[in-house]
């Protein structure tokens, strides 16, 4: 998975466009769209702010009980998540771990 693939799904779980989700990260709609469509790596210096910011939104948006039903396409192992931080720190991680993939697998555009 690299992180174009994991916007896209969450986008689509919790109902964001992925300009009105742009806007909601202070980026412009043609920038996140290069992001998703992996023609735009986000710089290593941006990687903590931007999961941060993604992880944050995403989880208030989507958490709820058993909200691991929903996820459960998209990661290999999900566990039960107890609070929305839970859930919030989860998607940090997965977001660093997309992003620094990324960087591995196309490292003359990071």
């Amino acid at each position: 998975m690299d992180t174009g693939s994991l916007l896209k799904s969450l986008l689509n779980i919790a109902g964001y466009t992925q300009k009105d989700f742009a806007g909601m990260i202070s980026l412009s709609p043609s920038t996140f769209s290069k992001i998703i469509n992996g023609k735009y790596q986000i710089h290593s210096s941006d990687t903590v702010p931007f999961s941060t910011n993604c992880a944050r939104i995403l989880a208030q948006k989507i958490y709820e009980h058993n909200c691991y039903y929903k996820l459960g396409g998209i990661f290999p192992i999900i566990c039960k998540f107890s609070s929305r931080q839970n859930l919030e720190h989860f998607f940090f991680l997965a977001f660093q771990y997309v992003i620094n993939q990324d960087r591995l697998t196309h490292p003359s555009q990071g």
